[in-house]
């Protein structure tokens, strides 16, 4: 999907060094009783210019397999500025 969503909004950015910076966020949410707090997590892909994949029974577009690092809110903020 990150391969997909760069084609289709952010296409002068493909084939860059640093294509792309992903971040995928949780909010905060309840699991049974107890509170999950929000979380952060930096992905990064394997290559910069998309490649078709079959993946489960349909042809996608792929930046290869994701690798994720937890962020925290602070380390988030340092991407803002």
């Amino acid at each position: 999907m990150a391969a997909e969503i760069l084609e289709l909004h952010f296409a002068e950015r493909v084939g860059l060094e640093t294509p792309l910076i992903w971040v995928e966020h949780y909010p905060e949410r309840a699991y049974g009783r107890e509170r999950v707090p929000e979380e952060f997590d930096l992905v990064r892909f394997e290559r910069s210019i998309p490649v078709d994949v079959y993946v489960g029974g349909r042809w996608r577009r792929s930046l290869g397999e994701p690798q994720w690092k937890c962020l925290s809110k602070g380390e988030l903020d340092q991407f803002t500025r």
